[in-house]
């Protein structure tokens, strides 16, 4: 009973955070959505911190509390525990670096070049389980906070905005087309697909629609080949109209 009020209280928290937020963001004149994903933030830091809390501070503990070590010897000394620990968070730390900025986005571009839907997700799952298992084999952590990293690394990637939109437009051979065009009125969508698409195809023509004058010029500065905006052109379309039916 008392794990499920736990439960039922922690989601109400979170539950609450996220319309606070989404609040104060409608108030600044900000797409609640921007509100949503800064309780998400909040909330996936606090996590962080009591995972990193608890990997920092159970195995000196456990030597001070008598924990019995391997052979009947005496325990390490405190320092050489604390020691040793900070040296292993810090070794795992930077190796999840170099996996998530480096070496995952390479293996999972390459692999996003061959085409095949089903070969991307398996490289997908297949990277995730491994970092989960090198994580815990190597620097002695549970598995379930392996794969917690894990998934942080895959955020890294620019391949993280679901992998099944990569794996969409690696279907639809975005790779040897010749132009993209992009209706979709989502500007967070429409940012993803088109430098998943420049990634796969450095070459391609991308045409793009937006809903709002500053939204337009924001995707012109980031160098998109052709931006409409709809009011734009409503109004060029109205004009022309009007100047064809007098003959102009």
């Amino acid at each position: 009973m008392e794990h499920n009020i736990s439960l039922i209280t922690t989601i109400a928290a979170g539950f609450g955070l996220a319309l606070i937020l989404g609040f104060v963001a409608e108030r600044l004149r900000l797409p609640a959505l921007v509100g949503y994903l800064l309780a998400g933030i909040v909330i996936g830091w606090l996590v962080v911190e009591d995972l990193a809390t608890v990997l920092v501070l159970v195995p000196p503990l456990a030597g001070v509390l008598g924990s019995p070590v391997a052979g009947g010897g005496e325990p390490a000394p405190l320092w050489q525990t604390i020691g040793l620990t900070l040296l292993q968070v810090a070794g795992f730390i930077a190796v999840m670096l170099l996996v998530g900025r480096r070496i995952l986005p390479w293996l999972l571009w390459q692999v996003a070049r061959t085409g095949s839907r089903e070969l991307f997700t398996l490289s997908v799952v297949a990277a995730a389980i491994s970092i989960a298992y090198g994580a815990a084999t190597l620097f002695s952590v549970s598995f379930a906070l392996g794969a917690f990293f894990a998934g942080m690394v895959m955020r890294e990637s620019e391949f993280s905005h679901r992998a099944a939109d990569p794996a969409v437009l690696v279907q639809a051979h975005v790779a040897n087309a010749a132009m993209l065009v992009v209706a979709t009125p989502d500007p967070l969508n429409v940012r993803q697909m088109a430098d998943i698409a420049r990634t796969l195809n450095p070459g391609i023509e991308i045409v793009l629609r937006t809903h709002s004058e500053e939204e337009s010029r924001l995707l012109r500065k980031e160098g998109l080949d052709t931006v409409f905006f709809g009011e734009e052109e409503l109004a060029r379309g109205m004009t022309g109209h009007v100047l064809q039916r007098f003959g102009v």
